[in-house]
């Protein structure tokens, strides 16, 4: 990109040191933006206010592509070199140019650009990856501690805990990465205790793609085999983590793991259910305060740290429709593994070992087969998914088989999804059903005896118009032994400016437990944000939680400097929670803290006060930085001892900067996208007058865990301006040539029709003046000096075969 100090420089000379040029336009390359992105760069006549001409093959090039055909090809056979702006206006192609950051903006009249349609599925191309450290040890640090108070009786209890999860790689982004964890904690009435999380290494193949990983993990499952967390090895695709951009048709599962302390917001089929907080740890599904028949369950995640995530459980299985030639697999072999009293426990006498393999056959056709084997029992299977106009069909069946309880068994599951009738689901299924029959099957025939029956899940959301929502459900479970038991839903939901009503009413019937219930159901939710889009309000209640809920935010950037607050209120008819949060995102430490009271007609009411600092340090060879925590790879940047200022780090125009790093101590930002290509901008504010700081944008392609090392400034920082003349005291005009250094580097420059020159990006020291024309030549000499911005007096060259 070319905003360069220089540019700007060399058209002021042209504009003002010769008067008699003011109108005179002069070649120079130039960026071209296009909805506030960087697409190339062209070569153009300006004047230093205006773009008269741009070079045509160049910009067909750039733009030819999105342009109709007939405007395509009328720039790609125009005869001349340069096209001028004029002529493009008149075409369609509108091209803007800003004095000031020195660039031009592309924009088009409608009907001259080709209809785009928006798409994921753009080839795939293998990642090239950026020079990076060796090694790589990135440490987040959280650190907490917090104060429970009885309000009556006074009583007081504290405690306090730290969390390091460190991250790392050897020998780069094919090499090997690895983390681990660990945590200690402790207070008033517990003993100290100090316990490890998962511990992992794996090596990325994102070309081929493949993941092999040793250690601490849990499988991806496919047809109708069980998720087990197990020490071992895995050998699989995992395209979202290894091509992340690239569109296969794929669904999955995910496991909830937390490596962190995290705050958890609780939806099901859309409606809010309540916030809490966990620590570090395996949870299983189970452990959450679900109810029964839920269809969907979103975890909204707040990490310590500040690192967010979604996770979404279905009762309706995902099918993958896999395009043509595309394969998805895994294996997996080890010693499954739980945590006893805060210790890894791994059963290395009931080895598993399990695998799947999905291929697309064509873009409408996939087939699988998988399997899990068990000392004690076994599970094997095969899966088929349809894709047709009316919606996608996904058939699977599995047999188990258990030695320990001496018995065979199978399941049979129907899965339909389509958009059905509604026109604003932009695509998206509301039409899904799940049917299920299963004899003597059992998930785990190693520990849990088969069970026989069928089941049925339906469905169903229409949208009448953009504001009125029709939704309807049905759930049915018969089980060997035991009486049917269904439930049904149905509602709807009216939205208006900032408001949503909801009606519906529920039947449930479970002979078994003596259940039946018909009830009806009312839910109002508003919601607020600022124009500028700071400040966020709601405010709901639903009658069958009986939870009124109330929030006032302001979230906090990733920004040096910015902080937000919340406050919330959770109340119930026997119980209250009532939240003040606040949080600071400092140059290297982000802090969060809160005050939740709690009361309960039931229990003493209470007040918790917590505070929770965290940072990071990263090791990338012999360079440490410290930062706030980092997610996935880091970008280290270090500033040069001769450059005397802060460096900003993804600054806006009002140099907010998400990071600052100092001429004493680096600093680093997350890469959190490993194998696709990421930018970052360094800017320093109080760079010496003519100080050239090199690049100030950066594209770097990161592995899993790398780290990557980008210094700001040089010995090569002058900037010089001179002016060239010829023996009998003519400028040396209009001239390209090189200034070639003793070492062989040469820096290019242009003259205008004075003769005078800038040169950016140059050390001291003496220089071969080289010209296009190689009958001229000259030496020149770049002086030792503290001035960063250098005027050289007048050199005159020497013309001739024989003059060096």
């Amino acid at each position: 990109m070319i905003r360069s100090y220089a540019a700007l420089l060399c058209i002021s000379l042209c504009l003002f040191a010769i008067p008699s040029v003011h109108a005179a336009d002069w070649l120079f390359p130039f960026p071209i933006n296009y909805l506030d992105s960087m697409v190339g760069e062209v070569d153009a006549f300006s004047d230093g206010k205006t773009v008269s001409k741009v070079h045509t093959v160049q910009l067909h090039t750039l733009i030819g592509s999105a342009l109709t055909s007939e405007i395509s090809n009328k720039l790609s056979l125009y005869k001349e070199t340069f096209i001028p702006v004029e002529t493009l206006k008149e075409w369609g192609v509108l091209l803007t140019f800003s004095s000031s950051e020195m660039e031009i903006t592309l924009s088009f009249i409608q009907d001259v650009r080709k209809e785009q349609a928006l798409t994921f599925n753009t080839p795939y191309s293998p990642p090239i990856y950026s020079k990076s450290a060796f090694f790589t040890n990135i440490n987040n640090l959280n650190f907490g501690v917090s104060d429970t108070r009885g309000v009556e009786t006074q009583s007081d209890e504290q405690s306090w805990n730290i969390e390091w999860n460190s991250t790392g790689n050897f020998a780069g982004a094919r090499g090997v990465n690895y983390k681990f964890s660990g945590y200690f904690d402790g207070g008033t009435d517990e003993e100290q205790n100090f316990y490890r999380g998962d511990i992992s290494a794996f090596i990325d193949r994102a070309d081929v793609p493949y993941r092999l990983t040793f250690g601490d993990q849990v499988n991806t499952t496919s047809g109708h085999l069980p998720s087990q967390q197990f020490g071992g090895f895995g050998f699989e695709r995992n395209y979202s983590a290894l091509q992340p951009n690239r569109s296969i048709q794929v669904g999955g599962t995910q496991a909830l793991i937390l490596e962190e302390s995290a705050d958890i917001d609780l939806y099901i089929n859309g409606s809010y259910i309540t916030e809490f907080r966990l620590p570090p740890g395996r949870y299983r599904l189970d452990d959450l305060p679900l109810s029964s028949g839920s269809n969907d369950v979103r975890l909204e995640i707040e990490y310590q740290s500040g690192r967010t995530d979604s996770i979404l459980y279905s009762v309706f299985y995902n099918s993958k429709l896999l395009k043509e030639g595309i394969s998805d697999f895994g294996v997996y072999f080890g010693a499954p593994s739980e945590i006893e009293d805060s210790r890894y426990e791994y059963d290395t006498g009931s080895l598993i070992s399990t695998a799947y393999y999905d291929y697309g056959l064509t873009d409408y056709l996939t087939l699988g087969l998988n399997g899990f084997y068990h000392k004690d029992g076994l599970i094997l299977g095969g899966l088929s998914t349809f894709g047709t106009p009316l919606g996608n069909i996904g058939f699977r069946l599995s047999g188990s088989q258990s030695s320990e309880y001496d018995e065979t068994g199978y399941i049979a599951s129907l899965d339909y999804a389509a958009s059905l009738w509604d026109q604003n689901n932009y695509s998206a299924p509301n039409l899904r059903i799940a049917l299920e029959s299963y004899d003597s099957f059992s998930y785990q025939p190693w520990t849990e005896e088969g069970s026989t029956g069928h089941s049925a899940a339906v469905s169903y959301t229409f949208g009448i118009t953009d504001n009125i929502y029709l939704s309807l459900s049905y759930n049915l479970d018969k089980e060997s032994g035991y009486d049917t038991e269904w439930s049904a839903e149905a509602s709807t939901s009216w939205s208006y400016s900032n408001v949503i009503i909801g009606l519906g009413v529920t039947h449930e019937e479970d002979p078994n437990e003596g259940t039946s219930n018909t009830e009806g159901v009312i839910s109002v939710d508003w919601t607020w944000s600022s124009d500028d889009g700071q400040y966020f309000a709601d405010l709901g209640y639903a009658s069958d939680t009986e939870v009124l809920r109330a929030n006032f935010s302001k979230p906090s950037k990733n920004q040096v400097g910015k902080y937000g607050y919340a406050l919330s209120a959770d109340v119930e008819s026997d119980q209250g929670q009532y939240q003040l949060r606040g949080d600071y995102v400092s140059n290297r430490v982000r802090y969060d803290g809160d005050i939740t009271y709690y009361n309960a007609t039931e229990s003493e009411d209470s007040v918790v006060t917590s505070f929770r600092p965290s940072t990071a340090f990263t090791i990338s060879d012999g360079t440490l930085s410290w930062s706030r925590p980092i997610y996935g790879a880091a970008g280290v940047v270090q500033v040069h001892d001769t450059l005397e200022s802060e460096v900003l780090i993804n600054s806006d125009d009002d140099d907010n900067a998400e990071a600052i790093s100092s001429n004493g101590l680096n600093n680093a930002i997350s890469l959190s996208t490993a194998h696709t290509s990421q930018s970052f901008t360094v800017y320093a504010p109080d760079a010496p007058i003519g100080y050239d700081i090199g690049n100030y944008f950066y594209n770097v392609t990161p592995g899993a865990y790398t780290s990557h090392i980008f210094t700001v400034g040089s010995d090569a920082s002058k900037t010089v301006i001179g002016r060239l003349s010829l023996g009998d005291g003519k400028p040396l005009s209009l001239t390209q040539g090189y200034l070639v250094s003793s070492t062989g580097d040469s820096t290019p420059f242009f003259t205008n029709k004075g003769g005078r020159f800038v040169v950016e990006g140059i050390r001291s020291g003496d220089y071969k003046i080289q010209t296009m024309d190689s009958d001229i030549t000259g030496q020149i000499h770049i002086p030792e000096s503290e001035d960063n911005l250098i005027r050289l007096p007048e050199i005159q060259l020497t013309q001739g075969a024989n003059n060096e």
